[in-house]
């Protein structure tokens, strides 16, 4: 098991998708980029870094398991991914694997 693992701002994640992460507080309802929604069926929290379509997916994912899921693709891979979308100015963070995000699941 990693003892760190990156954290990828979920909003930049979820915008490139095509997303519109329109901060609201909490969990902010939002269109799902990822099967033509026209209503809010998913959420997306800032504090949490956590995304989740109430439609599509079976749970909540950070950064890098929404980049899996969205890919089909291993942890490295969406690693890659991830750090190919953020900018230089949104570097990463590191958290403990395990940590704030497995409350969210």
């Amino acid at each position: 098991m990693r003892d760190e693992s990156p954290i990828f701002p979920i909003a930049d994640i979820v915008e490139n998708y095509g997303g519109d992460p329109t901060y609201r507080g909490g969990w902010s309802p939002m269109a799902c980029p990822f099967h033509g929604d026209r209503n809010a069926s998913a959420s997306i929290h800032h504090g949490a870094q956590r995304f989740c379509c109430h439609v599509c997916m079976e749970r909540s994912e950070d950064a890098i398991g929404l980049v899996m899921w969205q890919e089909g693709c291993d942890y490295k891979a969406a690693v890659e991914i991830c750090e190919s979308i953020t900018t230089a100015d949104n570097a990463p963070a590191t958290k403990k694997a395990g940590g704030m995000s497995s409350m969210f699941d």
